[in-house]
């Protein structure tokens, strides 16, 4: 396989994180980096520097992931039964995102099903689902292909982010840990436990008390070695404050820690302790389908 140039986009309100890499079979550069804001939001603003770049470089983007805000999709969690078939899985979901969507339509909404935790001898997990209007992701994926672009991945910023704590932090895959992203518009937390999310939670008061309130809504029994910090708008000393009424220790989630050569990128020091700010951007990007 030859290079390819892939784009992750992440954006929260009206400021976008974009991080651009240079990927080979072996190797994988950053080659660019920037953080940006606009005036007034407009339909797919945060795709302007890729569909009318004013730098060289971004002309050579062939692929394009995009970490969504959260108010550009529906989040829901439940009880499934696993002993269901996946047309009755199916039929299950709609029905929830029925009584959750006032006028749900299914044939208007894609979505991803993310399985939390999981009862074997009850045969129940818990799940969350993403749901997006289809109209929402085509729109997207239509303003891209007007520019012989493809889009690559769609998700949402804190499952970005969760791709960006396992390739930086791979050691987290045999502990339990919790991951906070705190952007303009969110609060996302989720419990991981051996590499999969088995707890998750939505809010929307990002100061730490409010972290802290909504980690110990869905706590419980687990015991929680490391807090991973990332999002636009998480700040080191919201991770002193977490440290220090939590007993716990907090990273800050710098997703070019491992894996990713970043001398090949000039704009890289100008974000020198922002690195957490773009991994949900970076996420997005490097997550295979």
């Amino acid at each position: 396989m030859g290079k390819e140039i892939i784009t992750g986009i992440s954006y929260s309100g009206n400021k976008a994180q974009l991080a651009v890499c240079e990927v080979r079979l072996k190797e994988t550069k950053l080659i660019y980096l920037n953080e940006f804001s606009v005036s007034a939001v407009a339909d797919h603003w945060y795709l302007n520097k890729i569909t009318s770049p004013d730098i060289r470089l971004l002309k050579k983007v062939s692929k394009v992931s995009v970490a969504l805000d959260i108010n550009s999709v529906v989040l829901h969690s439940f009880p499934l039964d696993t002993s269901l078939n996946q047309t009755e899985q199916n039929g299950h979901v709609h029905w929830e995102l029925s009584n959750f969507i006032k006028g749900y339509q299914p044939k208007e909404y894609i979505y991803d099903l993310h399985t939390l935790r999981i009862s074997a001898r009850e045969q129940v997990a818990d799940v969350l689902v993403v749901a997006i209007q289809r109209s929402k992701l085509f729109g997207i994926q239509s303003v891209l292909e007007s520019k012989k672009i493809e889009l690559h991945i769609a998700d949402t910023s804190f499952f970005g982010a969760e791709q960006s704590l396992y390739a930086a932090f791979p050691e987290v895959k045999s502990k339990t840990v919790l991951l906070v992203l705190v952007d303009m518009n969110e609060l996302s937390l989720g419990i991981i436990a051996n590499g999969r999310v088995v707890k998750f939670a939505l809010g929307h008061q990002t100061s730490p008390d409010n972290i802290i309130e909504l980690f110990q809504s869905i706590k419980q029994d687990e015991i929680v070695s490391e807090i991973y910090l990332c999002g636009s708008n998480a700040l080191q000393d919201m991770g002193i404050v977490l440290r220090n009424k939590l007993g716990v220790h907090v990273n800050m989630l710098n997703p070019f820690r491992r894996n990713i050569t970043t001398s090949s990128c000039k704009e890289f020091k100008q974000f020198a302790g922002k690195e957490h700010c773009f991994a949900a951007s970076v996420g997005v990007a490097l997550r295979k389908r």
